[in-house]
């Protein structure tokens, strides 16, 4: 699985318009979609800002799924 996170929504929202199939939960209080793109098994993770959410976000997802990688998205 192909893990996407960012800290705000303004950050994920064009790339959860591109997954087929979407399924939205929240996951120790982190808004995910997962679903496929291309093909692809991908999970967005929207984590708060701040180091962190990141990190408690990431470490939430890693230590339930079997994630290959991890992309980082964000504004500067």
């Amino acid at each position: 699985m192909i893990l996407i996170i960012g800290a705000m929504a303004s950050e994920t929202l064009e790339i959860s318009h591109l997954i087929q199939n979407p399924d939205n939960f929240t996951l120790n209080g982190k808004n995910v979609v997962t679903g496929e793109i291309n093909g692809h098994s991908v999970m967005i993770m929207t984590t708060g800002v701040g180091k962190v959410n990141a990190a408690f976000g990431l470490t939430s997802v890693l230590s339930s799924y079997d994630v290959t990688y991890v992309i980082n998205v964000g504004l500067v």
